[in-house]
């Protein structure tokens, strides 16, 4: 008997997310409304600074689209947002190394040292920007 495996997209969530199965409004939710995470061990999750954290990625993603002059349909949306983290969280650990990708990491770092910082005196747990790009 043969097996079928099927890879599926954002797109199967589309039910159980009822209105937010959209990527727009999943997108938004992120930076308008409250979560938890799966994971309950960043119960002092700094939540107003990882929202900042990932304006930036936003920002960083939308300045790119903009001078590729994409169409709308290529707009920034939590799955950029996801991989920008990815990216980051496998530089820093040192999984697959890139020279492009470590001056983005730096560059990063540089933008967001501030609110680490401050997230860090806030919660009083000493975080990093690998901490920011797990969350």
């Amino acid at each position: 008997m043969m097996k079928v495996i099927l890879f599926l997209g954002s797109g199967v969530s589309l039910k159980t997310l009822g209105d937010r199965g959209d990527i727009e409004k999943i997108t938004a939710a992120i930076f308008h409304e409250d979560y938890i995470s799966e994971e309950e061990k960043w119960a002092d999750e700094p939540r107003p600074h990882v929202r900042k954290f990932l304006k930036v990625l936003y920002d960083y993603n939308e300045e790119f689209v903009d001078r590729r002059r994409y169409p709308d349909e290529h707009r920034t949306n939590y799955e950029h947002l996801y991989h920008l983290c990815r990216q980051i969280r496998r530089t820093l650990k040192k999984y697959g190394e890139n020279a492009a990708i470590w001056e983005f990491v730096k560059m990063i770092r540089r933008n967001t040292a501030p609110l680490i910082q401050e997230a860090s005196q806030s919660t009083g747990i000493s975080y990093k920007l690998l901490d920011f790009a797990s969350m």
